[in-house]
């Protein structure tokens, strides 16, 4: 019994820990505003995020926050675009049961997860199309 609370208790301290580290996620801390790195770590921490009941209907929103200052201008628009549909599809669920979120028939593309997917290929084809602007300004 007292390995179970031992785990039990070292679970919850991950989550907590998960849930301030993507509050302190900062695209500034990557070198060259490095989209692909800082969207993969907050992959990561969203899965373990995702060991809890459920995540903070609020993730998505706060995830794609950490992306709107890019000293890319289209990039940033295309961010602020998604993120009033995502704040939309949050709102509807502020007040219920945080896990209800999962069933609504956007989440899959404007859930968290699903948001990461979407700015590592946005990344991906400013980089292929060489249309990312930090690494421009350093030409």
């Amino acid at each position: 019994m007292m390995a179970l609370e031992t785990c039990h208790g070292s679970v919850a301290l991950d989550i907590e820990g998960a849930k301030l580290a993507l509050v302190s996620l900062s695209l500034s801390s990557y070198h060259e505003e490095n989209v692909t790195d800082c969207a993969t770590e907050a992959q990561r921490i969203i899965k373990l995020m995702q060991s809890g009941y459920a995540l903070p209907v609020s993730t998505g929103s706060l995830l794609l926050g950490n992306f709107t200052h890019t000293s890319c201008e289209y990039f940033n628009r295309k961010v602020y675009n998604l993120l009033n549909r995502v704040r939309y599809m949050e709102h509807k669920y502020k007040l219920t049961d945080s896990k209800a979120i999962i069933f609504d028939p956007e989440y899959k593309e404007l859930g968290p997860l699903g948001l990461v997917a979407v700015l590592l290929e946005w990344h991906s084809n400013l980089l292929a199309d060489r249309m990312w602007t930090a690494l421009i300004a350093l030409r």
